[in-house]
């Protein structure tokens, strides 16, 4: 039972963790009625023309609005252009900090710096000194934002120079002779103040370039979105950086039409970046932010559509139609737009959050591409398990099959839920499937997908069944050709070779016709060399007499080359030591008469999954466009028999490398071997 001491501690982490979530919610609050406020003030302002010095983003002056009057707009179109981008540029960093106010495993000082973030493009509408608060906290938070992305936490650490820096710079830019030069547009300064930005964002650029590179495949998912964009938005800042030197700046300054597009787009920029947040906080658990209901994410996506739609008409609809009926008619066709496009939003945010969970055929279709597309039967089963964690967004998956096979991807853990496979009402397996953040248990969709790997699984296990019966069928084959060959050599050594060897002595005893049984001598002595060449042909009686290694070494002494060996000391099963042997003996040969190479190394390692052996040599390699000879068809032809492969390519540093590749024996097989020959 849970001790006193241990209850309370757990009732006052509760209590610490339910003071944070009311302290941010009052905090998210106080954020929106704010934002309201400024977006409110921001709206009148902008109707007003501005006066240069005192013009900020997004206003007018009397010259913008001379211009947007010269393409013929009225003032309502800019101020519906600016209504919207503002309007969006609160709610979708208000948003992103309730997800991650409302996530249990998500710092709740995360959510505040959202919270604060969502007052960033109206934090102009402040006077005097909160202004100039506001732009100082909200740029920091948004730098912050990005640095501490996917994680919360600042890695590489050295990240932190980020938001720092760009705090920095933002007070430099607010002493007195900078605002002065950025008043009077002075081209030096908007480029001078642009690319100090530019380099705080290349900076969380190469951390996240950083933490792709040494991250594993799910940082990898989060990062890679964010990267490209990321990627864009450096290029817009150097092009504006540029543009200000260039261009005349009467025409990007405070207060132009020019400079308040190129100040919007920056915001809309910056909205693509946080939607790139949201995917990986939504898809993957970026900032440990667990999983919110795919509806409440379909509103969300709804609701922003809409705004756009509406903010585009009625800045299409102004320059035609007077007072209320350009916003009718906004309204009406985003209602339609609406009701057209609500379907497809949901299935793309249902696709984004479950993957093809909400189409099993789909899945089917998908495993069966990957099963037809691995050659090898063994790599069948975890091609099963990647697609299927890939295709359904699961955080891993683990797939056994009716012969207890197992696969799986990534480590289940304790919350998990297991499908069974079925296949015309038989069993042929199971699929076990990690729970995304914040699931308690997998839904109808999730089962039914899952359900849909039977078919493929059926398929993988009949090819390994086929694949092993084949590899069981050769070795019966050369276990049945060993032996025959082991007794031939007994034979030829056991009763030929002592026959013809007294055959022999009784000759050279008899001295009457001298010629004569010397040439048969010489005869009997042929037919001892021959017998004796036949029985190494059938086994070398190195590998029984040395074994593996000490066969091999003394081989190559015999050749001319200096041979490092590493190889197992325990003998191996009787065809594979045969035909790795007589593959590495090959392979010495064309080294030494093809390579000319001066030193070999040989690499046997024998283990569970069975043999390999590497052979590198110092010669001077093989080319690209050589077209292999009998040896290396007869290597590879060895290898294939026992159900192997054989490659050989050249090394980088000179040189070539054979490698060589035998599954280990059935098991029934392996215990019927002949056992070896004492020598």
């Amino acid at each position: 039972m849970m001790s006193g001491a241990a209850r309370r501690a757990r009732a006052g982490g509760h209590a610490g963790a339910q003071g944070a979530c009311v302290a941010v919610a009052v905090y998210g609050a106080l954020v929106a009625v704010v934002a309201a406020l400024l977006w409110g003030a921001q709206l009148r302002t902008v109707l007003t023309p501005c006066t240069v010095p005192d013009c900020v983003w997004p206003r007018l002056s009397t010259q913008g609005f001379d211009t947007l009057s010269a393409l013929g707009l009225p003032p309502s179109t800019w101020t519906m252009i600016a209504a919207a981008v503002s309007a969006l540029c609160i709610a979708v960093p208000f948003a992103l900090g309730v997800i991650v106010a409302r996530s249990a495993s998500a710092p709740t000082a995360l959510a505040a710096l959202w919270f604060t973030l969502s007052l960033g493009a109206v934090s102009a509408a402040a006077s005097g000194p909160a202004a100039t608060v506001l732009r100082v906290l909200t740029l920091g938070c948004w730098f912050t934002a990005f640095a501490v992305f996917p994680t919360a936490r600042f890695r590489p650490r050295w990240v932190i120079a980020a938001p720092i820096g760009a705090v920095v710079w933002t007070l430099v830019m607010l002493l007195p002779p900078v605002t002065a030069r950025e008043a009077a547009n002075d081209p030096l300064w908007w480029m001078l103040e642009s690319a100090g930005y530019v380099l705080c964002v290349a900076a969380i650029l190469v951390a996240q370039i950083v933490q792709f590179r040494h991250g594993d495949a799910h940082v990898r998912r989060q990062i890679g979105l964010l990267l490209t964009v990321f990627v864009l938005f450096t290029l817009f800042g150097a092009v504006t950086a540029v543009l200000g030197l260039r261009l005349d700046p009467a025409a990007l300054g405070y207060g132009t039409l020019g400079g308040g597009l190129m100040y919007e787009l920056s915001n809309l920029v910056t909205l693509l970046l946080i939607g790139c947040v949201a995917v990986a906080m939504v898809r993957d658990g970026a900032y440990g932010a667990r999983l919110v209901l795919d509806r409440a994410l379909v509103g969300a996506a709804a609701l922003l559509i809409a705004a756009l739609v509406y903010a585009v008409v009625v800045a299409i609809a102004s320059a035609v139609l007077a007072g209320w009926l350009s916003a009718a008619l906004a309204a009406i066709v985003t209602a339609v737009a609406l009701a057209g496009s609500y379907a497809r939003i949901a299935r793309l945010v249902g696709r984004l959050v479950y993957g093809d969970a909400d189409d099993p055929a789909a899945v089917a279709a998908a495993l069966d591409a990957r099963v037809a597309a691995v050659e090898d039967p063994d790599a069948l089963l975890p091609a099963i398990a990647e697609e299927l964690a890939e295709g359904l967004r699961l955080p891993a998956v683990r797939v056994t099959d009716a012969d207890g096979a197992v696969a799986e991807t990534g480590a289940i853990p304790g919350r998990s839920a297991t499908v069974p496979l079925l296949l015309d009402g038989r069993p042929i397996g199971e699929v076990t499937a990690a729970l995304r953040t914040g699931q308690r248990r997998l839904t109808a969709r999730d089962r039914a997908a899952l359900a849909a790997a039977a078919g493929p699984l059926a398929t993988a296990v009949t090819a390994r069944r086929l694949t092993a019966e084949l590899r069981r069928s050769r070795l019966e084959a050369l276990i049945g050709r060993d032996d025959e060959r082991r007794a031939l050599r007994r034979r030829l050594h056991d009763e030929v070779g002592p026959t013809l060897a007294l055959a022999g002595h009784r000759i050279h005893a008899a001295r009457s016709d001298p010629d004569a049984w010397e040439a048969a001598a010489h005869t009997v002595d042929d037919a001892l060399a021959q017998i004796r060449a036949i029985s190494r042909e059938l086994r070398p009686p190195a590998l029984d007499e040395l074994g593996l290694g000490p066969a091999l070494a003394a081989f190559a002494e015999g050749i001319g080359l200096a041979i490092t060996i590493d190889a197992p000391a325990e003998r191996m099963s009787g065809v594979v030591e045969v035909a790795v042997y007589r593959i590495a003996v090959e392979a010495l040969v064309n080294a030494a008469r093809h390579g000319r190479a001066r030193s070999v190394r040989v690499d046997v390692r024998d283990h569970d999954r069975g043999c390999e052996m590497t052979i590198d040599d110092d010669g001077s390699g093989i080319r690209g466009d050589a077209v292999p000879g009998v040896g290396i068809g007869s290597m590879r032809e060895r290898a294939q028999e026992l159900g192997g492969t054989l490659a050989v390519a050249a090394l980088p540093a000179g040189g070539t490398r054979v490698h060589v590749r035998i599954p280990v024996p059935d098991a029934a097989l392996d215990g019927a071997l002949p056992p070896q020959e004492a020598p």
